[in-house]
């Protein structure tokens, strides 16, 4: 996350506290109790500005009302656009040794020493080959783009499956490494007996046996005894990657006559039945925190998604959604931002709610449709217009009637894009679905129990 992006970040959040507090909002309150003033955007925007004076890049933001012609260039973020593949990236963890990066940043050098060469850096998440571990300390490795290397082995952790973690742990069982400057190897169990070798720090052992404070080791041919009490188990951090989930996700259409009625009466049905409603921002936190921990959906868990919103439904909308103390994702075309719609105001007022803010493309026209020119200034405009009003990143579109395909996917890529929701009936996907991603569109005629027994 970029500075600026951290501090507009703090600052909605600290408006979220201040008029959210820490409890869910009470079921009688609206979307008015919650209205950011004019003095509160005043001091949004002099915090902002001030940033900007001191050489941030995010500064005070205007719209001079809804834009109607899409026009100008686009500015890509190319360091969120390899972020994002790399998320969608279903590994074959089956067939090659892939261990992903877990620092910060991973240096690749030439040799087994910080003061060899740099021959390449890789950021956190990235994937590469590990072709041999010499020692406990270094990994010789192969890039994915070919190059190889070595790279401290306690910065990468290996990639693995549910059904492929016993077998990984136990390629490493009974692996020990010297965890001292050196281990003398002596002919019997005794400090005193003859030495007839020596083990490096970090390198690697198989003991043939371990009895007490000594384990039996060979060594150059020779079998000896090393004093226990200098040996670690050994074995890599291990990230179990999950490809494939589970999760349904509903998606209502604001404009659609009735359907803010029937979206209450059915999130009321979902409750009861004992369902978790999120909004999406639950799925982008979990895919995110996959690349340094397992974890995985909670089950009963149902994303709630609400497109076509925009200023004459919007109200009611956000007090529906208040008065069952639900979150959800809010999808908005970028010709329906501006002063005369989705306004700076309304849009910190709905974050401060609890809604994640997301984009519908520009005019709502079938993208397929469009010229590859076309199809990435719809995408990216209505991205753009979004996160000017909500000082929040859109990493997320749905596309208009839920159409997509090859084409359109990989410009929603391109602009930076995580996810991209279609009107497909499933709730099963896989990562390299996540611009494909499956929503079940409610309908104002189905009934709750319709809806309830699409998520079971």
């Amino acid at each position: 996350m970029s500075r600026q992006s951290f501090i507009a970040f703090l600052l909605i959040a600290s408006f979220g506290i201040l008029f959210v507090g820490c409890a869910p909002p009470e079921p009688e309150k609206s979307f008015e109790d919650f209205t950011f003033t004019e003095q509160d955007l005043k001091r949004t925007h002099e915090l902002l500005s001030e940033q900007a004076g001191s050489g941030s890049e995010l500064g005070s933001l205007t719209l001079s009302g809804a834009v109607t012609q899409l026009s100008g260039t686009v500015t890509l973020d190319l360091a969120k656009q390899q972020q994002y593949d790399q998320l969608r990236a279903g590994v074959d963890v089956s067939s090659q040794n892939i261990y992903m990066v877990s620092n910060s940043f991973l240096n690749i050098r030439s040799g087994m020493s910080v003061s060899s060469s740099q021959i390449a850096e890789l950021n956190n998440g990235d994937t590469l080959i590990v072709t041999e571990i010499p020692n406990a300390a270094w990994a010789k490795v192969k890039l994915m783009g070919g190059q190889e290397g070595y790279a401290s082995f306690r910065y990468i952790a290996k990639l693995t499956t549910d059904e492929k973690l016993g077998e990984e742990k136990k390629k490493f069982e009974n692996q020990y490494y010297v965890n001292y400057q050196f281990l003398n190897v002596r002919k019997d169990a005794n400090s005193q007996s003859e030495k007839i070798g020596q083990l490096n720090q970090n390198a690697i052992v198989k003991p043939l046996s371990m009895s007490g404070e000594w384990a039996r080791v060979t060594v150059d041919g020779k079998e000896g005894y090393v004093s226990s009490g200098y040996l670690a188990k050994f074995e890599p951090v291990f990230i179990v990657r999950q490809n494939a989930y589970a999760l349904s996700v509903l998606q209502f259409n604001a404009n659609e006559e009735g359907a803010i009625d029937a979206m209450s009466r059915d999130i009321t049905a979902l409750k009861a039945a004992g369902k978790r409603i999120v909004s999406l921002q639950y799925l982008y936190d979990l895919v995110l925190s996959q690349q340094s921990r397992d974890v995985r959906v909670t089950p009963n868990t149902v994303v709630l998604t609400v497109s076509n919103v925009q200023a004459s439904n919007v109200k009611r909308v956000s007090d529906t959604l208040i008065s069952l103390s639900v979150p959800a994702t809010l999808f908005i075309k970028g010709k329906d931002v501006g002063l005369s719609g989705i306004t700076e105001k309304m849009a910190l007022t709905l974050l401060a709610n609890g809604f994640s803010l997301q984009a519908q493309g520009h005019t709502g026209d079938d993208l397929r449709a469009l010229t590859d020119s076309q199809v990435e200034l719809e995408l990216a405009q209505s991205k753009k217009l979004l996160e000017e009003v909500s000082h929040k990143e859109v990493y997320a579109v749905s596309y208009p009637q839920g159409a997509v395909n090859d084409r359109v996917m990989k410009k929603a890529a391109q602009v930076g894009y995580l996810f991209g929701l279609t009107q497909v009936p499933s709730n099963q996907f896989d990562r390299t679905q996540f611009l494909r991603l499956p929503s079940q569109a409610i309908t104002a005629v189905m009934t709750a129990e319709d809806v309830v027994g699409l998520v079971k």
